[in-house]
């Protein structure tokens, strides 16, 4: 089944904090698979003006957020990312390499590793998708409130 969830939609139905913090967002999407995201991707609507310059993001205006879960990530050149799942593959620009190198040194992200969300920016107008977050969570530490093991329960002999 393909999906792309449009949250901002979800947002509306969730009361009125949520429906004024909507106002304030970028357009925001969830897609299954990359191949849902590539099905979808004339339908989404593009970030208005003022919505991206009250989100503080006026790079922002239109484009739509894309949050795209378990991809493999390789790179391919300085300013290109494939990104690969079951489904599909998809070739993303990166809008700045400083900021793809910090994302990848303090993720450990190493070419053809599972990122948890890869999340693009997607301009509808030009047909174009950037990096705008990754997300691998396997690598992040511990918290630190994590509950003890219970075998550190278990009585003596």
């Amino acid at each position: 089944m393909r999906i792309m969830i449009h949250l901002n939609e979800v947002w509306k139905q969730q009361g009125l904090a949520s429906q004024i913090g909507e106002l304030t967002q970028p357009q925001v999407y969830i897609a299954s698979t990359i191949s849902d995201f590539l099905d979808a991707m004339q339908g989404v609507k593009p970030t208005s003006f003022l919505r991206a310059y009250i989100n503080l993001n006026p790079h922002l205006h239109g484009k739509s957020i894309i949050n795209v879960p378990n991809v493999i990530y390789t790179r391919m050149a300085p300013d290109r990312v494939k990104l690969e799942d079951l489904s599909a593959e998809l070739e993303v620009g990166v809008r700045s390499v400083q900021e793809l190198e910090r994302m990848i040194q303090q993720q450990e992200i190493s070419n053809e590793d599972k990122i948890q969300f890869a999340i693009i920016s997607y301009q509808r107008s030009d047909n174009r998708s950037y990096i705008y977050d990754l997300q691998k969570s396997i690598n992040a530490p511990k918290p630190e409130l994590a509950p003890p093991v219970l075998a550190d329960f278990a009585p003596a002999h």
